[in-house]
């Protein structure tokens, strides 16, 4: 069943300008950016849990959290759920700031993701760097 509908999104200003169509198949909507805006919020995804991941091991192998906002939450109960909610908090912005940008801004807002990606990779890539001098 499906059906097409007009779907109307606010201008940055406030206005209601542009207009885009939405085709509803059963209870989901499909959307013109749906597809790449997943695999890349998926990709950063992935870095966020492997950040978490590799900094545990740094941790519990003697290291010390560099992040000035979080090293002062390094030896209390709360660290890990406050790790947590940061990158959830963090990915949700990215994706919702992002995604809305994408319609104004197209080309900016994935210079922008990626960019956001190269970061995480490198936090990534600078954790495993620590563990291989940490084992020598």
């Amino acid at each position: 069943m499906n059906r097409s509908i007009q779907v109307s999104h606010m201008g940055i200003y406030g206005r209601t300008g542009t207009r885009r169509k939405a085709t509803w198949i059963g209870q989901s909507q499909i959307s013109h950016l749906d597809l790449p805006w997943m695999i890349a919020i998926t990709a950063l995804f992935s870095l966020q849990v492997l950040d978490l991941l590799t900094t545990k091991l740094v941790l519990d192998y003697g290291g010390v959290e560099l992040n000035p906002v979080f090293h002062i939450f390094q030896h209390t109960l709360w660290f890990w759920p406050i790790m947590t909610l940061a990158k959830i908090l963090f990915l949700i912005w990215a994706y919702y700031s992002l995604s809305t940008a994408e319609r104004r801004y197209p080309f900016a807002a994935w210079i922008t993701f990626v960019i956001l990606i190269i970061q995480a990779i490198a936090v990534v890539g600078n954790n495993i760097l620590v563990l291989i001098t940490l084992f020598r």
